[in-house]
């Protein structure tokens, strides 16, 4: 009994250090426009490191283009992260040269959610509606991949 206690006590005080370090936190996007983690908290939040060198990443643009365009009123965020993290200039045209619609942010946000370790791209993370990582994919997403992927977590989220 004791060691389950003390089990459910470590478990609350992650959830409570989490919790914390998110509802502080805020980035910006390459138009300088601030971006609360806390504003964010019960959205299905979709993070996408890309990289101008990576073919695959400037081939799923159009794809993520296109979420972004048809679901960015449904309680769905998309923001993607630069994975070299070029000087703000080389940036915006890097996001000018691959056409990129959605929000790019200048912070990584790897540490706000606790993303982890990855080393191939591009990689795709959503994030559900309490502030924790859900899915992770490696390799292209699709616009029909991801919807398919938000509904079917949506279910199982209820």
């Amino acid at each position: 009994m004791i060691r389950l206690l003390k089990k459910i006590f470590l478990c609350f005080c992650t959830w409570l250090l989490l919790s914390c370090s998110q509802q502080g936190s805020v980035l910006h996007d390459t138009n300088g426009n601030p971006i609360s983690v806390s504003q964010l908290h019960g959205k299905w939040i979709i993070i996408n490191y890309w990289a101008t060198w990576c073919d695959s990443c400037v081939q799923e643009i159009s794809e993520l283009n296109h979420f972004y365009q048809h679901n960015q009123d449904k309680n769905i965020v998309l923001y993607g992260v630069n994975y070299d993290h070029m000087p703000m200039k080389d940036l915006q045209a890097a996001i000018a040269r691959t056409h990129i619609a959605y929000p790019v942010v200048l912070e990584d946000p790897a540490k706000t959610w606790a993303l982890g370790e990855f080393d191939a791209l591009p990689v795709t993370f959503i994030i559900g509606p309490n502030g924790e990582v859900v899915k992770k994919f490696l390799g292209k997403s699709t616009e029909k991949s991801l919807l398919a992927t938000i509904r079917e977590l949506q279910k199982n989220y209820s």
